[in-house]
């Protein structure tokens, strides 16, 4: 084999490498984003994965996330009445003390709060998280 062949061989097969290896990382972190579950480990390469909420995380855009399913009129009725239970029962707590009463997280209530305060059953006071809750008419407001 000639010196000229021999320098061919070895750029072509330098070549036939760097592409290898760029297929070969494209196909992980296409695997990567298919398959990311945020906090677990370290990924491919050392790098970690971003938890939700931290600087430089990911969100996934509004438009991927689906709406929850619309609950029937009865169910909120129902869910309704047991956080007026909730409320009747512990006067001026805040939702985060009444939600574990009614059995479900507390952004499950925010359409029978809203229910109750329109119906003028329940009276608040307070902001954001500090909100505290009364039925009507009772007193320590």
């Amino acid at each position: 084999m000639t010196n000229l062949q021999q320098r061919i061989e070895e750029q072509v097969g330098s070549f036939v490498r760097n592409v290898s290896e760029l297929i070969r990382r494209a196909a992980i972190d296409a695997l990567e984003h298919a398959v990311v579950v945020p906090g677990v480990g370290a990924g491919v390469g050392g790098d970690q994965p971003k938890r939700p909420g931290t600087r430089g995380a990911k969100r996934q855009p509004r438009s991927a996330k689906k709406p929850a399913a619309p609950r029937e009129p009865a169910e909120m009725a129902v869910l309704t009445e047991r956080l007026y239970e909730a409320i009747a029962s512990h006067p001026g707590e805040t939702m985060e003390v009444l939600a574990p009463a009614v059995g479900c997280p507390s952004k499950h209530l925010r359409v029978s709060i809203d229910q109750l305060l329109t119906q003028e059953r329940v009276k608040k006071a307070g902001e954001k998280r500090s909100t505290r809750y009364f039925p009507m008419g009772a007193e320590g407001q």
